[in-house]
């Protein structure tokens, strides 16, 4: 047998549920916010290998950097433009070394399989096969789960709230009308309460003072027949 107020109780079940869930994702999108800064900060981090070629590049071309700067460092004294053209020429290829590095760098972090973030429950993993076997995790169908309800609930409860919002408003506003009416009733009552009574004392003047015309006719007669 149904419950006589099922349907009130089944609302406000689905509103504190709703409230658990968005509380259970807004913590989860906490977590994918902090495992992406994680990972912006691990690529600059990071250092991939490289390939053997471009090592052995970049160690002969600081071998013969160092070179040059011996042989600068052995020259006599008398021989300084030849010093300072050498140190400037270990220099540059000292430069174009750091260039190299850099360029050759970028691309192996290109190369890479990036490390991302699942959208639905958080999970970092690498790489289409890292993806395919995440999403088969417990944690990823709890948070699907969790976010198709939502799904489900939210535009119902919002429903719900605004049919509930507008019948309390319907409800002050005859509330509001009871009291005006009231007021205006209890208003009307005191002034024909005042009026009653101006209008009585208004008569009892008048009848005192004709009360009062007529005595000082009456002196007035009894004085002429004298």
């Amino acid at each position: 047998q149904k419950h006589g107020d099922v349907e009130t109780l089944t609302r406000d079940y689905e509103r504190l549920s709703l409230q658990d869930l968005e509380f259970a994702v807004r913590e989860c999108e906490g977590h994918i916010a902090e495992e992406k800064s994680r990972i912006r900060t691990d690529v600059r981090r990071k250092k991939p290998p490289l390939p053997l070629a471009v090592n052995d590049k970049l160690s002969k071309m600081k071998r013969e950097s160092s070179l040059m700067i011996q042989k600068a460092e052995e020259m006599d004294d008398d021989q300084i433009r030849e010093k300072e053209a050498l140190v400037t020429k270990a220099n540059e290829l000292l430069k174009e070394r750091e260039e190299y590095l850099d360029t050759e760098m970028k691309k192996a972090i290109e190369a890479l399989d990036p490390e991302e973030v699942c959208d639905v429950c958080g999970t970092s993993y690498v790489g289409k096969d890292g993806n395919a076997a995440h999403v088969k995790f417990r944690i990823h169908e709890a948070f699907k789960l969790i976010r198709d309800r939502i799904a489900e609930l939210k535009p119902r409860v919002e429903e719900w709230e605004k049919k509930k919002q507008e019948a309390k408003d319907a409800e002050n506003k005859k509330k509001r009308k009871e009291e005006w009416d009231k007021a205006l009733e209890e208003g009307g009552e005191k002034r024909a309460k005042s009026e009653k009574n101006e209008k009585g004392e208004k008569g009892e003047k008048r009848e005192k003072s004709e009360k009062r015309e007529k005595s000082e006719k009456g002196e007035k007669g009894e004085k002429g027949e004298k």
